[in-house]
Order: structure tokens, then C-alpha cells, then sequence
């Protein structure tokens, strides 16, 4: 089976790409745990049963966060002990949850227990466990292959502990064997103890940074081996300031990396985007007019169109070319985010962090904002204000007529839409022109 397909590229509005390829099928990685010991390289560490914290909120107060890394083997192993003191506790903190990629991790589940008046009871039944595949980005078309695997404890009650373990062996071949995390120092809730450990070969070197939060780890070497070990009792809650800049993390980390420098980083990079195989010969890249494309008549199977509508000019014309060169029982994907009457509909979150800022200022006035701004260099600016200058201003009704006006029905929606505060300066607009962000759909051309 060949397939046809042509794709509107979102960038450079009016290019158009063909590529012609066998349909493709992937067959994902099987999704297995097992039930084993905790490895001899770890350093065990007891929790302490004690009363809930008085600033622990959520029904959960935890006792112990331990998290330990072997670098050589590649093996992560993590151990925790949470008191459930309420009701909400119970309903929010009675599972417990790992998620792994099958396709380089193995998990090992080492035990599942419940501590009720002094009392340990075994909670693992590996009947119970369940593997789930958690798409979270499905929406957006990423795959990661990425499993969850659950145990949901039943007889949970309020004064009960739950503690577990585990372990992930392996590590993503894309580092080709580098190691580069970070350790969690603060949080939100009070935590009783946490103890962070690196074990590594002498001979492979590792770089601290510590952030937001000064900490007292402790390093030694013995036999050719190092450990970096970070333990520490009663951890207050860090609550976040309201006030606090969009995209700013405000709790205290430890990096940890073998890369020396970004030169390092550089040369581990630069091989992953090298082209190893040919492009396919089926595989063809032409550039066109928007409403005047180089291909007959009912003669792909598929077209795709990702956050290109907003950006062109006459989209009824687009969309009849695109009615033309669509084979009976084809299909027509059009993916269009942000509509421009939304929070971001004016493709500048760069340069102005508030939503809808320009349904409330003038368009010369928020140019000259973005060229008085240092967030760009100036030529990345004057593109991006004359995309902003060009866009159509297409509204959701008027892209429904306009794709039935084209011949198409449409078989298949979706409304991309999430919770936006309003302002008395936006009462003229309508609730689905503010609300609704973008749209996807699925059409077929009218026979």
C-alpha cells in the first residue's frame, strides 16, 4: 500500500511538502515488571514513624524520600514512606505508581508494605500491579512509549504508613552512557528526612550545581569508588509566592552531570543530527503558492495542516486547492492553535506574558513594545511582528464556513479550550472567540 501525502508547513506560509511513502506500522516495546530484592549496592535506610507535621496539607505527611543512583551499572533505585492522616489522605495517597520506558528500563518492584499501629503487612501482590500506557502529549501527536505501572491499595485508613520500593535499570541510549539529573532539595510540603545518593567509578567525573537551597552533602572515594550522599532531617514546606514570574521554579535542586561544559554537551549532541540513510527517493519537497499547487486533481490521499491557517491570507482558496488534489475517500487534517481572539492568539508570548494583551492595545503600540524589548534579537523581531501584523484573524465560525463552503464535511472535531480570567475590557468579544483557543478536525471531501 502507497500512500499520498501532502503537508501545509506552519512556518513559511504557502510552502508545501509532498512525500510519498509506504505506510508505516510500530510495533511498541512489551511493558513487564518484576518482584526482586533491593539490590546489594544500595544503603539501607529506615523511616521513622512520627506524628503528621502540622504544615503537611493534602490528608499525606512524608517521612522518608530516598533516592539513590549507581552509575556503572546504570540502575536508579527509589524508596518512600508516606503517613496518610486524613480522609483526603486516603482518597489521594493510597496508590502507589511508577512510570518506566520498556524500551531501556527494566523495573524491579521490591516492596509494597502498610504499617498500621506498629503492624507490617505485605501490600505487593503482583496480580494487582497494572500497566498502563499514558500518552500524555496524544493530543499533541508525540509518542513516547512511556508505562505506568499501579498498585492501588485497598483498606487504606487514616494513621496508616505506606512505604515502597523500587528500581529502574538502565538508561536512555540517546546519552550514549553521559548522566545528567537533578535532585530535589525543597517542596511545597514539609518532608521528615530525605537522603540523595550518587554512586559512581572515581575515573568518571561528575559536576555539581546547587540552586535555592544550600545543602551539606558529604563526598568520599574508597576502592575506586565515590559517593556523593545528601541527608537531611526535617525539611520545611518552601510555599510559593503568588507573585512569583511565569516559568520560574522557586525550590531548591541539585544538578548532576558528567558534562564538563556546553562544549561537552556540543560534541555529545552534534552526531544525533547527522543524517545516517538517504532520504527515501518517494520523498519529494516543492514549494508553491498558497492556492495553486503543483499536483492533479484527486491526487493524494491525505492532507495535513498544523498552525498554518491562521496564517493565511485567503483560506477558502487554500481550502478548495485542497478539496481539488484530495482523492475520493481521502482525508483533510487541519490543526489550527491559537484562534487570534484567544489568550494567545497573537503568536507573542515571547515578547508580553499577559493573556489577550492585544484585544487590549493597539497593534503600532504592541510593535513598538517588542522592538523596545531585549527578549529578541532584532531580525527574530521583525519577523515575528509582521507575522503578527499578517495574521488573518480567522474566527471559529468563520473557518467552519469556510471549510463547508470548500466541499468538505467534517467528521471528526475537537475544540481546544481551557480556563481564561476575563476583564471588563473584553465584554464585546464573544465567549466562543475568547474561550476557544484552536480546533482539530478530521474532514472528508463532499462527493
Amino acid at each position: 500500500m502507497v500512500l499520498r501525502l501532502i503537508v501545509l508547513c506552519s512556518v513559511l506560509a504557502g510552502a508545501l511538502v509532498v512525500w510519498t511513502s509506504p505506510a508505516l506500522g510500530a510495533t511498541p516495546e512489551a511493558a513487564t515488571f518484576e518482584v526482586r530484592p533491593v539490590p546489594a549496592w544500595v544503603t539501607p535506610v529506615t523511616p521513622v514513624i512520627s506524628p503528621a507535621s502540622k504544615a503537611a496539607s493534602d490528608g499525606t505527611d512524608y517521612l522518608l524520600l530516598d533516592r539513590q543512583e549507581n552509575l556503572d551499572p546504570r540502575a536508579s533505585f527509589y524508596h518512600e514512606a508516606r503517613l496518610i492522616f486524613s480522609d483526603t489522605g486516603v482518597q489521594n495517597g493510597s496508590s502507589v505508581s511508577v512510570v518506566f520506558d520498556p524500551a531501556y528500563e527494566k523495573l524491579s518492584i521490591h516492596f509494597v508494605r502498610l504499617i498500621r499501629s506498629g503492624i507490617t503487612s505485605d501490600r505487593l501482590d503482583p496480580s494487582r500491579v497494572k500497566l498502563y500506557q499514558r500518552e500524555t502529549d496524544l493530543e499533541n501527536f508525540l509518542y513516547d512509549g512511556r508505562f505506568t505501572a499501579e498498585c492501588q491499595l485497598e483498606d487504606v485508613r487514616a494513621g496508616d504508613v505506606i512505604e515502597y520500593a523500587y528500581t529502574l535499570e538502565g538508561s536512555n541510549p540517546v546519552l550514549a552512557g553521559h548522566y545528567a539529573d537533578g535532585f530535589s532539595t525543597s517542596w511545597s510540603c514539609p518532608v521528615h528526612r530525605v537522603v540523595s545518593r550518587v554512586v559512581h567509578p572515581a575515573s568518571h567525573n561528575l559536576f555539581f550545581k546547587i540552586r535555592n537551597r544550600g545543602i551539606h552533602p558529604v563526598m568520599t572515594t574508597r576502592e575506586g569508588v565515590s559517593e556523593w550522599v545528601w541527608d537531611e532531617s526535617n525539611i520545611a514546606a518552601r510555599p510559593k509566592d503568588p507573585q512569583t514570574p511565569r516559568g520560574y521554579d522557586p525550590y531548591g535542586k541539585v544538578w548532576v552531570t558528567d558534562f564538563a561544559d556546553w562544549a561537552a554537551v556540543v560534541d555529545w549532541a552534534l552526531p544525533l543530527y547527522q543524517v545516517k540513510q538517504p532520504l527515501p527517493a518517494e520523498l519529494e519537497f516543492r514549494q508553491s503558492a498558497p492556492s495553486s499547487t503543483p499536483a492533479e486533481d484527486a491526487s493524494f490521499d491525505l492532507v495535513y495542516s498544523w498552525s498554518a491557517f491562521e496564517h493565511i491570507g485567503d483560506p477558502v482558496g487554500v481550502l478548495r486547492e485542497i478539496r481539488r488534489i484530495i482523492r475520493p475517500g481521502g482525508v483533510f487534517f487541519l490543526q489550527l492553535w491559537p484562534f487570534y481572539h484567544s489568550a494567545k492568539g497573537s503568536h507573542l508570548w515571547d515578547w508580553f506574558e499577559q493573556d489577550f494583551h492585544h484585544l487590549l492595545a493597539g497593534e503600532r503600540e504592541i510593535v513598538e513594545q517588542m522592538r523596545a524589548s531585549d527578549r529578541h534579537d532584532g531580525g527574530w523581531t521583525e519577523y515575528m511582528a509582521r507575522e503578527f501584523e499578517q495574521l488573518n484573524r480567522v474566527t471559529l465560525g468563520e473557518l467552519q464556513r469556510a471549510v463547508l463552503t470548500a466541499g468538505f464535511d467534517v467528521r471528526r472535531l475537537e475544540l481546544l479550550s481551557s480556563t481564561v480570567l476575563l476583564t471588563p475590557e473584553l465584554a464585546r468579544y464573544s465567549w466562543s472567540d475568547l474561550g476557544i483557543g484552536g480546533i482539530k478536525l478530521l474532514a472528508a471531501p463532499r462527493l
